[in-house]
């Protein structure tokens, strides 16, 4: 519950997720994140998750259907110790 008190969100939006995969194929795929502007700390646990589309599935929250939907798809998670510093304004 904890780490998820402070979700990133793509840049440009309120989304914090990021759905459009299946255009990029192999390629890497960059998704610029913003910090919350008031989120500081000395000892921060960053924690991703990536839910694959390889399988049909339904999404409990909204319902819909779809690849990559619902929990009968691989999730691949990590994590890492981070700290995060203010800067000063430029």
């Amino acid at each position: 519950e904890c780490l998820d008190r402070h979700l990133l969100t793509i840049v440009g939006s309120n989304a914090t997720k990021f759905r459009d995969v299946g255009k990029f194929g192999s390629e890497m795929i960059l998704v610029p994140v913003q910090l919350p502007a008031d989120l500081f700390c000395q000892h921060c646990v960053f924690q991703w998750k990536y839910t694959t589309g390889n399988n049909w599935g339904r999404d409990p929250e909204t319902n819909k259907s779809g690849p990559g939907l619902g929990r009968e798809n691989e999730t691949f998670m990590g994590c890492a110790d981070i700290t995060i510093v203010q800067t000063r304004p430029l």
